[in-house]
C-alpha cells in the first residue's frame, strides 16, 4: 500500500470500522478475554480513539485502577457531546487534558478531575480555512499545538487562549520539548508525489523568543518524535513510499541540534523508558507486526520481540510506559476491522492484563 503518513493509513482503514460500544456508564470490565489492568501508584488509564474518519465517532475511555471499572466514551458521558471527527494526539499537562481533534479542526480542553471540557478552540486561519491540527507538546505554562498547515500554535494554560503562532516546514505531524526548545517533525505527508515530495526536516523553535532557530536534516517524512535521555531527542522518518524497511530511527544531538545518527531498525512508533525505546512497526501490506526493544545507551536491538509469554498482537496502533511502573501499554487495533484492546505487559514482555473493546482505533494512551 503507499504511505502517505499514518493518518491517512488509519483513516482509510477506519472507514470498515465495526461501530464500538456506544455505553457511556461505568461498568465492571467486561466478561471474555478481559481480565483487570492493575497498577500501584497510578489512579487512572485514559485511551484516546480517533474513531472512524468523517463519522464524528473519536472517543475517550477512561479506566479506574482503583475500582477496576471502566467508561467507554468519558467525553460523551460527561458533556452531552462527542470530541468530534479523528482525534489524533492527548496530553495531560497541570488540571487539565488537552485533546487535538484532527477533522474537526479543535483543540478540546478537559478539567482533569471531572471530565468536563473547559473550553474548545477552534484550529482554522483568518479565512476559516482548516488548519488540521495534529499534536500537543507542553512547556512552562504554554501548549503547543502543530497543525498541518505548517503553523505551531501557543496556548496560554491559565487563559486557555492562544496567544503566538509561528510557520514551521511543511505538514508538522509531531513535536516535544527538550532542552528549553520545540522539537517539530515536519512530515510533509500531503506532498508525498514527485515532484515536491515529502519534508525531511525537524524545526527547532527557541520557546523564550517563540521563533524558529534551525532545521535539521534527518531524512524523509519524519513523524512520531520523542526527547530522550540527556541532550537528545529521537524521531521516526518514513520515507516517501513506505515499504517496512523505509522506516528509521534518527536521534538528534540536542546540546548542537544536529543529525546525530540514523539506526538500523525500522518502528512505525515507540516510546522511551529511562535508556530503552520501545517500539513497533506493522507492515500493511502483509499484515504483520513486530515489537521490539533497542537500547538508546548501547544503540543495539536489545529484544527482537518484546513478547515474551506468547501473546499476539494483531495491529498495534499505540504504545506507552507508565512511568511509575515501567509497565508496557500497547492498543490492537484488530487490522482496523473491530474495536481496540488494549493490553498490559511487564518490562519482562508477560502480560498483566487487558482490556477489550474500548474504542474505534485506538491511538493515544495517557497515565493519572
Amino acid at each position: 500500500m503507499k504511505f502517505l503518513n499514518k493518518m491517512f493509513l488509519t483513516l482509510a482503514a477506519c472507514l470498515v470500522l465495526s461501530a464500538c460500544d456506544d455505553s457511556n456508564e461505568p461498568d465492571p470490565t467486561p466478561e471474555g478475554d478481559d481480565f483487570p489492568l492493575v497498577e500501584d501508584g497510578t489512579s487512572t488509564l485514559l485511551v484516546l480513539c480517533s474513531g472512524m474518519w468523517n463519522q464524528n465517532n473519536s472517543s475517550l475511555f477512561r479506566y479506574s485502577f482503583e475500582t477496576g471499572t471502566s467508561v467507554s466514551d468519558y467525553f460523551l458521558a460527561e458533556n452531552g457531546r462527542g470530541l468530534g471527527d479523528t482525534a489524533n494526539d492527548m496530553g495531560i499537562y497541570g488540571s487539565k487534558i488537552y485533546i487535538v481533534v484532527n477533522e474537526s479542526n479543535t483543540v478540546e480542553i478537559v478539567d482533569r478531575t471531572t471530565g468536563k471540557s473547559l473550553k474548545q478552540l477552534s484550529m482554522v486561519d483568518d479565512e476559516n480555512g482548516a488548519r488540521q491540527p495534529r499534536s500537543v507538546a507542553f512547556y512552562k505554562n504554554k501548549a503547543y499545538v502543530c497543525s498541518f498547515d505548517g503553523t505551531v500554535a501557543r496556548i496560554d494554560t491559565t487563559s486557555l487562549n492562544i496567544d503566538g503562532w509561528i510557520t514551521c516546514g511543511r505538514n508538522p505531524d509531531d513535536l516535544c520539548v527538550q532542552d528549553g526548545k520545540l522539537y517539530v517533525a515536519n512530515s510533509g505527508g500531503l506532498d508525498y508525489m514527485e515532484p515536491i515530495g515529502v519534508d525531511r526536516t525537524v524545526s527547532v523553535v527557541d520557546l523564550n523568543t517563540f521563533s524558529e532557530i534551525k532545521k535539521i536534516e534527518v531524512g524523509p517524512n519524519p513523524g512520531k518524535i520523542l526527547p530522550g535521555p540527556g541532550h537528545s531527542v529521537y524521531v521516526v522518518t518514513r520515507g516517501a513510499l513506505s515499504t517496512a524497511e523505509d522506516y528509521h530511527l534518527v536521534k538528534i544531538d540536542t546540546s548542537a541540534d544536529v543529525c546525530a545518527e540514523i539506526y538500523d531498525v525500522h518502528p512505525e512508533n515507540f516510546a522511551i523508558y529511562e535508556n530503552r525505546a520501545y517500539l513497533y512497526r506493522y507492515d500493511y501490506t502483509t499484515s504483520e507486526s513486530e515489537i521490539a526493544v533497542f537500547n538508546l545507551e548501547s544503540r543495539q536491538m536489545e529484544r527482537e520481540d518484546f513478547i515474551t509469554d506468547g501473546t499476539k498482537i494483531n495491529t498495534p496502533s499505540s504504545i506507552e510506559v507508565n512511568p511509575v511502573s515501567g509497565n508496557v501499554y500497547i492498543t490492537d487495533a484488530n487490522a482496523y476491522m473491530a474495536s481496540s484492546d488494549i493490553l498490559s505487559f511487564s518490562p519482562e514482555g508477560t502480560l498483566n492484563g487487558r482490556l477489550d473493546r474500548i474504542g474505534v482505533s485506538a491511538i493515544c494512551i495517557a497515565f493519572e
